[in-house]
């Protein structure tokens, strides 16, 4: 049975009840082992097969515990709000601590640190799991290389790619795994997304896993954005902008591609652009151990945490949170129609 393993943080138990400020008391590691379904439920006895257990480094067994989904705090009231999980949990030796945990690479909050939430909602169970994290490109999708459109299962290791920002970046690694009819009908989350022909200009259909990153423009969405330009995510894409895109459901089997360049890229796919492998805990642990070793030593100078992350990396830029999709989801409406 899987063992997935994440960084969570104590807060005081004002955090989990009201909009006070908490601080950030100690920093744990989570274990959930689960089946293969990969949904983080409220609590053991909402799990569909009443499997999924949790266990802290350091502490007695967990007894009970519930899992309440927060939409966003900040951390010391300023700068970006985390997508976060809050979890009460009570443990063997009687007592009961919450934490919050949060899939962002980017929460890595210091022990001292405020945090205040911004906004509440009610539970909703989330994939959790390395099943869906993969990013990457399935087999066919061209990429602009030095030498010219390339398709992305014909680009090798030391071969460049060209970038919106940066010109010809080198391919540092490359990824492959096949996903097959069974593992496509039982895991929904591996299912491609198709992106549409013609929808962001001269392109052909595109097909993408759905935690990729594609970038647009608030025109191309009907939204104001202030940075101009921003990535969505694929799966967000097809479920906000079903003109745009769509989940692949009728595919029998899909090849995904990663492409690893030393920093997160823009590329080119036709009039597309679309993101390069962002090597953050998620995404790693969607890949074999020994693909993740051999990524931290393409970094030696890099630090990465014990679950995977490797430090250095920034997104090219911002990305599209579910929750500023749901606030334009009129505009979005309109624009699709």
């Amino acid at each position: 049975m899987p063992v997935y393993p994440f960084n969570v943080y104590e807060v005081d138990s004002s955090y989990y009840f009201t909009d006070a400020q908490s601080l950030i008391l100690s920093k744990n590691t989570l274990e959930i082992t689960d089946t293969v379904d990969d949904d983080l439920h409220r609590t053991q006895a909402d799990d569909p097969n009443n499997d999924q257990t949790f266990s802290f480094a350091g502490e007695s067994a967990v007894t009970d515990y519930t899992v309440q989904y927060l939409d966003f705090a900040q951390v010391n009231g300023t700068g970006q709000e985390f997508e976060l999980y809050a979890m009460e949990v009570s443990f063997a030796d009687g007592s009961t601590k919450y934490y919050v945990m949060s899939k962002d690479e980017n929460f890595k909050p210091d022990i001292g640190d405020d945090l205040a939430v911004t906004t509440f909602s009610s539970f909703i169970s989330t994939d959790y799991g390395s099943i869906g994290a993969a990013v990457c490109f399935a087999e066919g999708t061209s990429i602009q290389t030095s030498s010219g459109a390339t398709s992305v299962q014909n680009i090798s290791i030391g071969d460049f790619v060209q970038t919106k920002d940066n010109g010809l970046k080198e391919v540092l690694w490359i990824g492959k795994r096949h996903i097959h009819r069974a593992e496509l009908q039982r895991f929904h989350q591996l299912r491609p997304v198709l992106i549409r022909p013609g929808y962001f200009g001269d392109h052909g259909p595109l097909l993408l896993s759905q935690q990729h990153r594609v970038l647009v423009t608030g025109d191309q969405l009907g939204l104001s954005l202030s940075c101009g330009e921003a990535f969505i995510k694929a799966k967000h894409l097809a479920e906000y902008v079903p003109k745009a895109a769509r989940v692949a459901n009728g595919k029998t089997n899909v090849s995904y591609y990663h492409i690893l360049l030393e920093g997160h890229e823009v590329l080119i796919s036709g009039s597309i652009e679309t993101e390069s492998m962002f090597p953050g805990a998620m995404a790693l642990k969607g890949i074999s151990r020994t693909d993740r070793q051999h990524i931290k030593r393409l970094f030696p100078n890099r630090p990465s945490n014990q679950e995977t992350a490797i430090d250095g990396f920034s997104l090219a830029r911002p990305c599209l949170r579910r929750k500023q999709l749901e606030q334009a989801t009129v505009a979005l409406t309109k624009k699709a129609s």
